[in-house]
């Protein structure tokens, strides 16, 4: 058996096995995107990649530049000229960088 988990940042659908765990894997939810991502939405899913992103910054290590602009990103999506018109399908995310001790 299998289930469907759906990515946060493009609403593509991605089929794990039945034993997956949406904790797993933070950058799926159970639910696909709306059609009409909603200023709500834009702040859970921007809130949520900057926590899942936190080990980056954690005191006890070096942050490359590529996870520091990463966050940043994140942090200036209000400022995005899709943001301010409420245009927040057109909304632009950050691609996250990958770590080789956490994936």
């Amino acid at each position: 058996m299998t289930k469907t988990f759906f990515s946060r940042t493009t609403g593509n659908a991605a089929v794990f096995d039945d034993d997956a765990n949406l904790a797993d894997w933070p950058e799926f939810q159970e639910f696909p995107l709306s059609t009409s991502v909603t200023y709500e939405e834009v702040i859970i899913i921007r809130r949520n990649a900057l926590q899942v992103s936190d080990w980056m910054v954690a005191t006890d290590r070096t942050a490359t530049q590529e996870q520091l602009d990463y966050r940043q990103a994140l942090r200036d999506i209000p400022s995005q000229v899709a943001f301010t018109e409420e245009r927040y399908d057109d909304v632009e995310w950050p691609e996250k960088p990958v770590d080789p001790g956490h994936g």
